[in-house]
């Protein structure tokens, strides 16, 4: 039996979450981190049952799970209130918008790109000896000292070019 069977009626509130996770491209795991329910108790409150007895039960998720999951998914109070949840619509208006989780999945990603350079860095350190690291170190520190070098020369040849400038605006030629 799933929850799509006709004796099943699936909570309101069930499905707009479910359509609000649908729609934010967030993993259920983000979603736990997030918010600190597990992911059982997320899955149960986006389907709308739980299996009693090995027979499905159509539960609705208690207001602090309810106002958890909708905040992070950005859902709107009024959308609870037509869903029937006044009490967790009104709990969700208290939360500063501030305050409320942003997005969880570019916090992910970067923390996904951050490892990942992680692990690149540990092979790429893994395949040089330190003596070899360190010549790298001083050949690098020695072109950053040229290139240094070099800009104050640009620096002192931009100025040359402007006092030109100047003193060919200010001068008098004859005529």
């Amino acid at each position: 039996m799933t929850a799509d069977d006709a004796e099943l009626v699936v909570p309101p509130e069930s499905k707009l979450i479910r359509a609000a996770y649908e729609s934010s491209g967030l993993a259920v795991s983000a979603m736990a981190e997030a918010t600190g329910i597990s992911k059982p108790s997320i899955h149960i409150a986006m389907n709308g049952f739980r299996y009693k007895q090995g027979q499905p039960v159509a539960v609705s998720p208690p207001d602090k799970t309810l106002v958890k999951l909708a905040s992070l998914l950005r859902v709107q109070p009024a959308a609870l209130r037509e869903a029937g949840r006044e009490r967790a619509a009104q709990l969700l208006e208290e939360i500063p918008t501030d305050q409320r989780p942003t997005n969880v999945a570019a916090d992910i990603d970067s923390r996904s790109r951050a490892e990942g350079r992680r692990v690149v860095t540990q092979q790429v350190l893994g395949v040089f000896s330190t003596e070899e690291l360190r010549a790298e170190i001083q050949r690098r520190e020695a072109k950053l000292a040229e290139d240094e070098l070099y800009a104050d020369e640009d620096e002192d040849n931009e100025a040359f070019h402007r006092e030109l400038a100047e003193d060919l605006r200010t001068e008098q030629w004859p005529g």
